[in-house]
């Protein structure tokens, strides 16, 4: 019974670790780019460390 008990206990851990995995790579396949120029308040504000220089545009 004890033994039934414990590879339970591991499978639903194992379920559990690999959900989590799946979210935070989803997260950081999908989450859109966190290196890039923000607009704010009229101003470009530097969002990370982008490659790209600051845009020339005006901001609005």
């Amino acid at each position: 019974m004890k033994r039934r008990t414990y590879a339970t206990i591991i499978g639903i851990s194992v379920i559990v670790v690999v959900v989590f995995a799946a979210i935070a790579a989803a997260r950081f396949i999908f989450g859109g780019p966190e290196d890039d120029w923000i607009c704010v308040r009229g101003q470009w504000i530097m969002h990370g460390r982008p490659v790209a220089p600051k845009p020339s545009i005006p901001c609005f």
